[in-house]
């Protein structure tokens, strides 16, 4: 089924919103860790729960503005990271298209032909990286809208996201937020590794899972060399294998791999369920009331709640309504 949405006229793109909430932030953000940024996300999500089990669009519209918001000082939060474990270079956008390169991540094909109850019984999900990493190498990424990236994910999810209800795509939304915050908690506990002497784990590693181009090799090297070791053939064998206890160098680099990965993979299905619920949201309202489908984008929403300027591209924060956030904070942060 095409797209039967629209979509927003000049609506702006991730980098350019993420360059506005940059603007308005700056000061707030800088006394403020990535793992604080993925804690504001999932308060939002929060909401975006609550609103679905009230059945109150509004706010569920004005959470997914506010989660986007999050999600984009997040990743501009870890490009600028001096923590090299944090530390990634690729914008929000291209994060996403790793994992959705304009085709499914799990059965790669333009239109999924995953069987759900299948997919839900595994353990192991890994998808082919490799591949999924060519084919994101054709995509026009940096030109990608919100409205581009809902338009692809309809593309290729229509049939799942009809057939599921609101209910079951906000636990799936919850379910991803969760698996990513397990993944920044694992990039934490790695935040010293550059003090503990481990083999092979020297400031050109790090930098090799700073970009998903080279991520992607050193993921495939650190567990292909891991299921050698142990004759193993499966990615569920080899967790099971990996002992955190382990003090073994190759090991602890292949954890750490995994982690990044995870950090990467996890974050880009967490904003594909994102795009589902409010796809959704689109289609109830095109089945009972077209004429309102203006209201119900987020672009719309954004636009709105952040008083952006299309012509000078900046905008205001939302609470206290300046062009530079004067919102009064008190962090503290270890030196």
């Amino acid at each position: 089924m095409s797209y039967p949405f629209g979509c927003s006229e000049k609506s702006p793109t991730i980098s350019e919103w993420t360059e506005v909430f940059r603007g308005i932030y700056t000061v707030p953000d800088s006394s403020r860790l990535p793992q604080d940024f993925w804690m504001a996300v999932m308060a939002h999500l929060s909401v975006i729960g609550e609103a679905i089990r009230r059945t109150d669009h509004k706010a569920l519209l004005k959470a997914a503005a506010h989660t986007f918001c999050w999600m984009c000082s997040y990743v501009a939060k870890c490009n600028e990271s001096v923590d090299s474990v944090f530390h990634i270079k690729n914008d929000l956008s291209r994060l996403i298209s790793l994992k959705f390169p304009n085709i499914c991540g799990h059965c790669r094909q333009p239109r999924c032909v995953c069987d759900a109850v299948d997919m839900d019984q595994q353990e192991d999900k890994a998808a082919k990286y490799d591949e999924l990493l060519y084919h994101e190498k054709h995509m026009k990424w940096s030109a990608y809208s919100v409205g581009d990236w809902l338009k692809t994910f309809w593309n290729i999810y229509s049939g799942r996201i009809h057939l599921q209800t609101m209910e079951s795509l906000g636990f799936h939304l919850l379910e991803e937020a969760g698996e990513e915050a397990k993944a920044v908690r694992q990039l934490v506990q790695f935040s010293g590794i550059m003090k503990a002497d481990v083999e092979g784990v020297d400031q050109e590693f790090l930098d090799r899972l700073s970009d998903i181009h080279t991520l992607v090799p050193e993921y495939r090297k650190c567990i292909d060399g891991l299921k050698d070791k142990y004759k193993v053939k499966t990615q569920k064998e080899l967790k099971n294998l990996i002992s955190p206890d382990s003090e073994e160098s190759q090991v602890n680099r292949a954890r750490l791999v995994m982690a990044k990965m995870d950090f990467v993979i996890e974050l880009a299905d967490t904003f594909s369920w994102l795009c589902a619920v409010l796809l959704k949201r689109l289609e109830n309202v095109h089945r009972n009331n077209p004429d309102d489908i203006d209201n119900n984008r987020i672009e719309v929403e954004l636009q709105a709640l952040y008083s952006f300027d299309m012509t000078e591209k900046i905008g205001r924060c939302y609470a206290c309504e300046q062009p530079q956030c004067k919102c009064v904070f008190f962090p503290q942060t270890s030196k």
